[in-house]
């Protein structure tokens, strides 16, 4: 019992310390995605445009100019900003996303003591390791709606195995309408649930079909853009090759730089070295057919992430972040095979997920750029046109 209370009170002072250090000794990190996120926040407490938004762009010849309209995802993450950010002004900046890692920390460890089926002994070991996920901590405050997501996506997967059907559909309807790429694991997840638990399926035949109209907000939304032609990163609107969606040129997958970001995004600084070893290991420890229904749901999901990247993800380099639903399949199977481990072996990889994380430390204390939130968007005006040019430049680059 007193090392119980010491395991949980080193993992809430991880937790803290982390949360402390990002607070008050990381900059904050901007992209042109953070700055039009901040700027359509700022519009909508302004009272303006709700679906489309105006902001300053920058022409092709380097002169400012105005977007008239422009649309991203549907507002979910910028409507649940407002209220931090009117009580606690920059800070909001910092503090969601934030309070996103850790409701991310503790979901991904619940799942992975649910998975376990060891519910009567908590391991807080595994949750300090947790705390030191290099994807989780690296993006601590990223201020993105893909912490929202992503937030929504794990609680959504605890709820699922909980068996508390209505707020699993709930997160899950959160989670996509805010980005939809969690629809891509979640589909996979579904069938492969289906496969394994086919007696259950009329019995929870309604359950499926809710979780299946979770994408309907973003297929409206999507096809509401399209038909207005209002100018956004989904669809082909210039003349150009659509940012989220895919493009035409797979001959990025022959390149060696493509599979290195891969490797670098869901592994090296996604899930990191220590849980991608755990996952190898859980794998090769056990026959297939030994797993539980959940870990085999689980895993199979995981391994799909291979088709995303080649098929949705493949004509492009795409962001890191778009990778975070995907992860947690993986950290949860190795968070499994990190309960089986003795006390001594649990210890090792929390002072080696801890190394980990303080050799990424360096990441997030010099990002490449600050800016301050009221700052130019840094969208091109010529979206599309823009992004063929530099595609262009970069495919000799790959």
């Amino acid at each position: 019992m007193r090392a119980q209370t010491r395991d949980l009170a080193l993992a809430l002072f991880s937790l803290i310390a982390v949360s402390l250090i990002q607070l008050f000794f990381v900059p904050i990190y901007w992209n042109d995605k953070t700055s039009t996120v901040a700027r359509i926040i700022n519009n909508l407490i302004a009272n303006k445009a709700f679906i489309t938004q105006n902001f300053e762009c920058i022409n092709l010849d380097g002169t400012a100019g105005i977007y008239s309209r422009w649309a991203e995802e549907p507002p979910i993450f910028h409507l649940f900003a407002i209220p931090f950010k009117l009580i606690f002004g920059e800070l909001s900046l910092k503090l969601i996303p934030l309070f996103s890692y850790v409701l991310n920390v503790i979901g991904v460890y619940f799942i992975a003591q649910k998975l376990s089926e060891v519910e009567s002994k908590f391991n807080y070991l595994l949750l300090t390791a947790l705390c030191f996920t290099p994807s989780l901590y690296i993006h601590a405050i990223r201020f993105l709606p893909d912490n929202l997501t992503l937030t929504c996506f794990i609680w959504g997967l605890y709820f699922y195995f909980d068996q508390k059907k209505f707020l699993s559909v709930l997160l899950f309807l959160m989670s996509v309408t805010s980005k939809i790429l969690p629809i891509v694991p979640l589909f996979f997840f579904c069938i492969f649930h289906l496969y394994f638990y086919k007696k259950d399926f009329k019995k929870n035949f309604l359950y499926y079909i809710s979780l299946g109209a979770t994408i309907i907000p973003a297929i409206i939304w999507l096809i509401y853009l399209k038909k207005e032609l209002i100018p956004n990163p989904f669809f082909d609107v210039a003349g150009g090759v659509p940012q989220h969606v895919g493009g035409a040129n797979f001959e990025i997958l022959t390149k060696y730089k493509y599979w290195s970001k891969i490797f670098q995004w869901y592994f090296y600084r996604g899930i990191g070295l220590v849980w991608l070893f755990c996952f190898i290991l859980y794998l090769a420890k056990d026959k297939f057919r030994n797993f539980t229904s959940n870990q085999k749901v689980m895993i199979l999901t995981a391994i799909t992430f291979l088709l995303n990247v080649i098929i949705l993800r493949g004509p492009q380099i795409t962001a890191p972040w778009y990778s975070f639903c995907y992860q947690v399949f993986f950290i949860a199977i190795s968070g499994v095979y990190f309960l089986k481990l003795s006390p001594k072996w649990q210890k090792t990889l929390v002072i080696l997920s801890v190394l980990q994380s303080v050799f990424f430390l360096r990441y997030e204390l010099h990002p490449k750029e600050q800016k301050f939130s009221d700052a130019p968007v840094e969208v091109n005006c010529d979206f599309h046109k823009a992004k063929a040019i530099l595609d262009k430049k970069n495919m000799g680059k790959l």
